[in-house]
């Protein structure tokens, strides 16, 4: 009521525009728990660079609206990372990415 009420005069005239107006504003809040749930299930393909993945799941973490610690958030986006990189990157960060 209160998103509603803060919302400017005759910005909504119908019905029609009122469920739009609701889907747009809290479809998030629905989604929020499958978007958690992919980006914990996130791996890198066979044919992603790291920065490629990187870009892929920033977005899906955002969309996911959850806050994670930065400590916790490395962990999951290091999780799915294929072995052999997650060796090169232990390589590059002197074997501190953990």
């Amino acid at each position: 009521m209160r998103w509603f009420m803060g919302l400017p005069g005759h910005i909504i005239t119908t019905w029609a525009q009122m469920q739009q107006a609701s889907n747009n504003k809290y479809r998030d809040y629905f989604r929020s728990k499958d978007t958690k749930e992919e980006i914990f299930k996130m791996t890198i393909r066979n044919d992603e660079s790291l920065e490629d993945y990187e870009e892929r799941f920033q977005p899906s973490y955002k969309r996911a609206r959850c806050k994670l610690e930065p400590e916790s958030l490395k962990l999951v986006l290091l999780r799915g990372v294929r072995e052999d990189l997650l060796d090169t990157l232990h390589l590059l960060a002197g074997g501190d990415i953990d």
